[in-house]
């Protein structure tokens, strides 16, 4: 699930527990205790069994729980920070194992492996887990690790989320991130973000920083470039005997070999510092003193710490290795690329380090002797750091400043050697070591409030002191209405200067450019939307199985309606009642951060209005709905429509206030008034465009641009003509769609004959696809039935057939049905059939493209008429006045 869902209210991977009836009662705490053992040091710490919430009673509910705690575990052993984790019950009664993730893949995989270790350990006499399963926790573990965010990542991620900026991850193997939405986002690898310089970064490199700073008087060790352990050792001798070999790149100490005096020991650091194949072999006289790290930010130094070599403190009782072993212990410190401390390997380098002091691993030190097993300070090679920011000198903080200044990085880590940082750098032989392009914050960790510090003065300079990189969005629901309502909102914020992006059931755009043809309602699809970097604002209809299945596509939104709940669906993702579609749509309401749009006039839209936890917008069309009428007796605010016929106004009202925004001749999809159930989207609209705080100059420009054209907004009430014959395009989903499209023709002059070409997805219950098909009995004199273009994995000719049989059930003579599975035949035998007196009506589903091409081949010539007089031609100034609308209810 990629946001909130109906099983939890964050991004989850779920699974289905299969065979619950099996499942023996067993003891909790003794089965996590075993699963703990198996896991041994990866497993700690565990999740916090605490945290759970609710588990449903049953032995499949604890099961599920188990798992799903396991999961998290095993995410968190390989580097994750994970921490939620559910047993959860699905719509349809099944129990399911839900768990945060940082990863999808290695979520999914861990949740998996995670229940089949589960299981496993349901034997008390289980002692040991299979083979197989061993690999596969294994293969977890090593999955995360290459997919979970570096330190520097994790860091920066977790701080944007405190400062409640949304992050996305661009690349799956790759740290590169997107903060931010739309317009308003930039991309950050590690701490780098997308205003980084680049040539200031290639200048980071060892030899060309130490060219850099030496040519404009910067303190610097002497160096040379060589490219052999003979050239090495010459070097060597020139700088003074005592030297340092490593890498012209790299980072984190790789390669780095720090003190070397002898030819033996300067041959040995040659060749580990060209295995490290980062560059060129540089040799650098060596700088006694303490290891510096300062961060500077535009410029500014925010950060200071002294690095310390990994080492062990002696009690005179236990050895180095066995003081080693104690200081592997503290949960902190783990990987290279992870932790915030790094475990500390007794090695070559450490064996080099002991014995220059006088010791090996079977040394006992004296009470309190600092025994080192590092020459280099890095704490991804053991080390720790204390903060030194007040103590940095005034001198010493200008000449960072300057270094900074050089290379016109936004953040830059400098290394700095001196005996005192306290103290002038021309004083104590203060000099700079390395500058770094992307510098590691794990010196930095203690206290927190330092790593913090850097990281909020990186956001302050893209997003603001308070700013979150969130664009304006909206979020639409229900059963029907909410392509077009979609687009008037997006129309409104268009009107109002905003560049928007539209996820819809047509497709993607923004600023009408076509990212995306198609059904495009599920979350992936709207997030394209939030990616496009010129997107202002977005717009994003969400429906009930996107909701079901992927869960919501944002984890906030400005407004979020809900427009009205139906039967659409039913039988489906576990949805067996309209209660359940209601669960379903009510989901949405827990991310809308500003308003909620209900539907007065929906008495499941009334029934979830507590769930809201901002001010609700109800919407309706009248005024004296009781809802409506209470709400506005409150204080609150509506939407809805006033008056009668043509004098039919939307207003919104607010306590005893009332605007007028739009009549319906400036409503232009409503046609006048005829199609009614656009006036009903058009005062969610008005409601969706007032809790995003357009003004009403906007949003009366949104809904004047919006029309009934083919192209403006296809499959919805769209009038045409293929020369004389007259035709009407409309997408009804559901029974309440299919009574708006029969309500208007009602309302039009009697045209005869009356022919309705049905299609419908195949990817539904028969009984469903028949009962669509009902819905239309009685209304036409013909019907013609056909196969959408996707048949959904259905064969060819059995939907047809299926909205046949629906039409048979509900008495339509058989005399006056055509099968005909193909969609062009079908097309042009409903034209034909209409004839220049009759109307052809044809019912198209989701894709408007395949239906366009159909049409044109049909020779419509006429794809969008400004007035139902100038679409009928003659007789057209004999439609009837538009009264009485509360009566459509």
């Amino acid at each position: 699930m990629l946001g909130p869902s109906i099983l939890a209210p964050w991004p989850t991977v779920v699974a289905a527990v299969d065979h619950a009836e099996a499942i023996p009662s067993f003891d909790g705490p003794a089965v996590r205790q075993r699963l703990l053992d198996i896991l041994g040091p990866n497993g700690r710490p565990a999740p916090d069994w605490a945290e759970s919430g609710p588990v449903p009673a049953e032995p499949a509910g604890a099961f599920a729980l188990l798992a799903a705690w396991l999961a998290v575990a095993l995410q968190n052993a390989s580097g994750g920070r994970v921490a939620q984790f559910a047993a959860v019950r699905s719509l349809d009664g099944v129990i399911h194992s839900a768990c945060g993730y940082q990863d999808g893949v290695v979520g999914r995989a861990a949740l998996m492996v995670a229940g089949r270790l589960a299981a496993a350990f349901l034997d008390p006499d289980a002692q040991t887990p299979p083979r197989a399963l061993l690999g596969a926790i294994a293969n977890v573990l090593d999955l995360g690790r290459r997919a979970h965010h570096d330190h520097n990542t994790r860091t920066l991620v977790e701080r944007a989320r405190h400062r409640d900026i949304p992050v996305y991850r661009v690349m799956g193997d790759y740290p590169l991130m997107q903060l931010g939405q739309g317009a308003r986002q930039h991309h950050f690898l590690q701490v780098m973000g997308s205003r980084f310089e680049h040539v200031g970064s290639l200048l980071c490199e060892k030899d060309r920083s130490h060219a850099v700073l030496r040519r404009i008087g910067v303190p610097v060790a002497a160096q040379r470039r060589v490219d052999s352990a003979a050239a090495a050792r010459r070097a060597a001798a020139e700088l003074g005997g005592r030297v340092v070999l490593k890498p012209s790149r790299g980072h984190g100490g790789v390669g780095v070999t720090v003190g070397v005096t002898t030819a033996d020991e300067i041959d040995r650091a040659f060749h580990v510092a060209e295995a490290s194949d980062a560059g060129a072999v540089l040799v650098e006289s060596f700088i006694p003193g303490e290891d510096f790290r300062l961060v500077l930010i535009d410029g500014r130094l925010v950060a200071a710490a002294r690095r310390i070599p990994a080492h062990v403190v002696g009690d005179g009782l236990h050895t180095v290795e066995e003081l080693v072993a104690v200081l592997n212990s503290d949960p902190r410190r783990g990987s290279v690329d992870i932790d915030d401390l790094v475990r500390i390997d007794l090695d070559e380098e450490a064996d080099r380090v002991l014995a220059r002091d006088g010791h090996d691993r079977a040394s006992v030190p004296a009470p309190g002797e600092m025994v080192f097993l590092r020459a280099t300070a890095n704490i991804s090679t053991g080390g720790t750091a204390e903060d030194v920011l007040e103590r940095v000198h005034p001198a010493v903080r200008q000449l960072a400043e300057v270094v900074a200044r050089a290379f016109r990085l936004e953040i830059i880590g400098i290394d700095y050697l001196a005996p005192d940082i306290s103290r002038p750098p021309d004083e104590v032989g203060g000099t700079i070591c390395e500058v770094n392009r992307s510098p590691g914050l794990r010196p930095h960790a203690e206290p927190p409030s330092i790593r913090a510090g850097i990281i909020d003065a990186l956001l302050d300079r893209y997003f603001g002191h308070a700013g979150d990189g969130r664009i304006p969005i909206a979020v639409v629901t229900g059963t029907s209405g909410k392509t077009t309502t979609c687009r008037m909102v997006a129309a409104m914020l268009a009107a109002s200067g905003a560049i928007t992006g539209l996820a819809c059931s047509d497709g993607v755009t923004v600023d009408g450019r076509v990212l995306r043809r198609g059904d495009s309602s599920g979350a992936t699809a709207a997030r394209m939307t939030l990616f496009d970097p010129t997107a202002e604002a977005a717009v994003l209809e969400v429906a009930r199985g996107g909701i079901l299945r992927y869960g919501l596509p944002v984890d906030a939104a400005d407004v979020v309606a809900v427009l009205n709940v139906g039967r659409d669906h039913l039988g489906q993702d576990g949805a067996e009642t309209v209660a359940d579609i209601a669960r379903s749509k009510a989901v949405a309401l827990q991310i809308a951060t500003r308003a909620v749009v209900l539907n007065a006039d929906d008495p499941h839209c009334v029934a979830m209005a507590t769930q809201a936890r901002v001010p609700v917008i109800w919407a309706a069309l009248a005024s004296d709905n009781p809802v409506v009428a209470a709400h506005l007796a409150a204080g609150g605010t509506a939407v809805h429509a006033a008056g009668s016929g043509e004098d039919r106004r939307i207003v919104i009202a607010a306590g005893g206030d009332a605007t007028d925004v739009a009549g319906l001749a400036e409503v232009p999809s409503t046609l006048g008034g005829l199609v009614a159930a656009n006036l009903r989207n058009a005062i969610a609209a008005v409601a969706i465009g007032h809790g995003l705080g357009l003004s009403d100059d906007a949003i009366r420009a949104g809904l004047g641009a919006m029309g009934t054209g083919f192209a403006a907004n296809p499959g919805r009430f769209n009038l045409m003509r293929a020369g004389p014959v007259r035709i009407l395009v409309d997408a009804p989903s559901c029974a309440g769609d299919v009574v708006a499209l029969r309500d208007m023709i009602d309302r039009l002059p009697p045209l005869a004959p009356r022919v309705v070409a049905i299609a419908h997805p195949g990817n539904y219950p028969d009984a469903t696809i028949a009962e669509f098909a009902a819905t239309f009995a009685g209304g036409f004199d013909r019907y013609v039935c056909y196969d959408w273009d996707d048949l959904r994995g259905r064969p060819p000719g059995v939907v047809a057939g299926q909205l046949a049989a629906g039409l048979l059930a509900a008495g339509v003579a058989a005399a006056d049905i055509a099968v005909i599975p193909d969609e062009r035949q079908a097309v042009n035998a409903g034209i034909e059939m209409a004839g220049s007196a009759g109307l052809a009506v044809l019912v198209m589903q989701d894709d408007s493209d395949p239906l366009r091409s159909v049409l044109a081949e049909a020779g419509v010539d006429g794809w969008a008429f400004g007035t139902v007089a100038a679409w009928l031609g003659e007789g057209g100034n004999d439609i009837p006045p538009l009264v009485n609308f509360e009566a459509l209810g």
